[in-house]
């Protein structure tokens, strides 16, 4: 998931970070072009003048629309499953945690409480690295101040 800073529906319309757009944008520049062309030959001209009747767009619609349909919710199971994953993850470290303050007794000179923030502050460093291995980041020095 794409977290960004709250702004306004404009900004959020031309948001292209994390969006598909980058990947298809030379194909609908290419297609927006071919059908200016062919409006403009077709009312200008006369021209590429065909007559159809709407039987074959109505079929393939019906298809592309149990096809979408499918895709649709087997992209919803995968952001699911993903979400069910990372709620997983996040409990099973406040668990540790709990375990870690409960079961490393704290010694009389103090000297297990170091043990104890270090194996804290390290599950909390590897779930900072699991979120940004997801979402494509490389700069890991974030990490360093666990």
């Amino acid at each position: 998931m794409i977290v960004r800073e709250r702004s306004g529906w404009w900004a959020a319309i031309f948001a292209t970070k994390g969006t598909t757009w980058t990947a298809i944008r030379r194909r609908v520049l290419i297609t927006f072009l071919l059908s200016v062309i062919v409006t403009v030959l077709h009312e200008l001209y006369g021209l590429l003048h065909v007559n159809l009747t709407t039987t074959p767009f109505a079929l393939i619609g019906l298809a592309l629309s149990i096809f979408l349909g499918f895709r649709n919710n087997t992209s919803y199971d995968r952001f699911w499953e993903g979400r069910k994953l990372w709620g997983r993850l996040v409990n099973v470290s406040r668990t540790l945690a709990r375990q870690v303050d409960t079961f490393v007794e704290a010694g009389p000179d103090g000297d297990n409480e170091d043990i104890r923030r270090t194996l804290v502050l390290r599950q909390v460093a590897y779930v900072h690295a699991v979120r940004m291995h997801l979402r494509g980041e490389s700069d890991y020095n974030a990490l360093r101040p666990w």
